[in-house]
């Protein structure tokens, strides 16, 4: 019976993907309004098909991904004055020219996906040609290795926070679209848990949750750590060392595997950062400061990536300053280790930035301020932890005004109050 109610069920699905696309193949081809559309429908199956079913039908289409929302990127001033300003190559940069505030924050995370996508299948098109020029090396030289079919996975690292989220259900999606309208499979990709810590309130801010959104067959590993979301310094060095500790040590030994890191940033004077809340609830329990606060003034702390803190002028390393009572999250990447990897060939450190829907204008310029010292940081330097950069068009406008009014010179001058929003 169950098999019977299974049958019915797909052949259900069936029927409504098939509608689907013919709905949406009359409203975007055909360029017929709601109302024909129903006309027609009605005419074709025989039956009343009012709009509001219409509606529905199209409304279902993200689902079949038929339809995907990808904002344009800007290539004008805009663009060019960000390039001039920070030194970012023009093709490495994206302006999301998503400006009113009332759009949808995903649409950044889209484009993002479109962006790891197409470096995704270039750097699967070169570990294939390596591959392949390693075998034929081999064969000629020993005449009895066989060819090795398998392909060689690109590595992707998933950051915690609700940008990634949105980033992983974009690149999943983008995925599924691509091998049903490209011919040249999508490369096999091997996935990496950068950080295990998340708010205990927000589980589905965990990287290793995002792992499920893959579908299997492009999958070829999941790489995931387990351990405590917070450990002392001391605790953390012998994570890396010691082989018992295996939850992070195994995925920690095969870091290195990871071409392409997709990682947000957040700041600290945003009330909303997971990290700042994650250091409220659990990371200054035995720690010499008595809040998020005053730990951030007494260091000038700014902003975070994947949970890593920086200053101004560099990373910020709690062994440094109170190895005993700071603890830290364990995650696979310090700060200098994605500088590293930003300019190492064959490998890529994307950094998406973009607003919250639940932004304030402080929220805003205080996002743009904790972005300022990694934009500022030159090539090769510890703070210039992106190769590949995606950004609203708003709070790319506001570090700009910022930067003009902080460095007018190219010199720093006082900083106005900002207020935590």
């Amino acid at each position: 019976m169950s098999n019977s109610q299974g049958g019915t069920s797909r052949r259900s699905d069936d029927e409504a993907n098939k509608m689907t696309l013919r709905i949406m193949d009359l409203f975007l081809t055909h360029k017929l309004p709601v109302a024909k559309i129903a006309e027609t429908l009605s005419r074709e199956e025989g039956r009343p098909f009012s709009r509001t079913l219409v509606y529905s039908y199209i409304q279902r289409s993200p689902m079949m991904n038929i339809l995907r929302l990808v904002p344009p990127h800007l290539a004008d001033m805009k663009k060019a004055e960000f390039v001039h300003t920070f030194g970012i190559p023009s093709d490495c940069l994206w302006v999301a020219d998503v400006e009113s505030p009332n759009s949808s924050p995903e649409l950044v995370t889209e484009l993002a996906a479109d962006v790891v996508r197409d470096l995704t299948i270039e750097l699967g098109q070169r570990k294939n040609a390596l591959k392949a020029g390693e075998t034929q090396s081999s064969r000629s030289g020993r005449g009895a290795a066989t060819l090795d079919r398998d392909v060689p996975a690109v590595g992707i690292g998933l950051g915690t926070g609700s940008i990634s989220l949105d980033f992983a259900k974009a690149f999943a999606r983008v995925m599924r679209v691509h091998n049903e309208s490209d011919p040249a499979p999508f490369p096999k990709c091997n996935l990496h848990a950068l950080v295990s810590a998340y708010p205990p309130k927000y589980p589905q801010f965990c990287p290793m949750s995002f792992f499920a959104l893959f579908a299997d067959h492009f999958i070829n590993e999941r790489i995931g750590l387990m351990t405590e979301p917070m450990v002392s310094c001391a605790d953390f060095d012998d994570m890396c060392q010691n082989k018992r500790r295996f939850g992070f040590y195994r995925a920690y030994q095969r870091r290195e595997e990871v071409d392409i890191v997709v990682t947000a940033m957040g700041g600290f004077g945003v009330s909303s950062d997971l990290y700042r809340q994650f250091l409220e609830d659990a990371g200054l329990q035995e720690a010499h400061v008595a809040n998020v606060d005053d730990l951030v003034k007494e260091y000038g702390l700014v902003g975070n990536v994947q949970y890593r803190a920086y200053t101004e002028t560099g990373a910020f390393l709690e062994k440094d300053h109170d190895p005993v009572g700071l603890k830290r999250p364990p995650t696979l990447f310090e700060l200098k280790d994605l500088s590293r990897i930003a300019t190492t060939k064959d490998r890529f450190v994307v950094l998406v930035v973009r607003r919250s829907s639940r932004d304030t204008t402080a929220s805003v310029t205080n996002r743009a301020r904790a972005l300022l010292p990694l934009l500022r940081a030159k090539k090769g330097e510890e703070l210039r932890v992106f190769s590949h950069l995606i950004i609203d068009v708003m709070t790319a406008n506001e570090v700009l005004r910022l930067h003009d009014q902080l460095y007018p010179d190219g010199t720093p001058r006082p900083e106005p109050q900002i207020g935590e929003d």
